[in-house]
């Protein structure tokens, strides 16, 4: 329901600790209309698209927290993407958000959206 993670030294997928890639996909719909500012804070990669544009893209390097800001609609749907690698070491990856409005928190499961597979399809 968050991208809030911090894997450390842990498996990130049965398997494996290093050398991995997760996405997540789906939608943000917020109460207001406002400027947001977006931060991803990773430990490898990460790159942030919403509406299929590219809005955060974060480097290799460690322990960086990149943001962006955009003007978002209230009760408009936007596609959110996230991509995220993990190379060696210490893994985490996290997304927060503030506006005027709101305080700087981890992006709330109440304002993100997906897709259920339709069954048969």
């Amino acid at each position: 329901p968050l991208v809030d993670f911090d894997w450390g030294l842990s498996l990130i997928t049965e398997y494996s600790s290093d050398y991995v890639s997760a996405s997540w996909n789906g939608k943000i719909k917020v109460d207001k209309t406002e400027l947001y500012t977006f931060y991803i804070y990773s430990d490898d990669r990460a790159l942030v698209y919403l509406n299929h544009t590219l809005l955060i893209g974060s480097t290799t390097k460690c322990c960086v927290e990149n943001r962006a800001e955009v003007t978002l609609t209230a009760g408009e749907y936007y596609e959110l993407t996230i991509e995220y690698v993990e190379l060696t070491g210490t893994a985490s990856i996290q997304l927060s958000y503030s506006s005027t409005s709101v305080k700087k928190q981890v992006v709330p499961s109440t304002i993100l959206y997906y897709a259920l597979p339709i069954v048969g399809s």
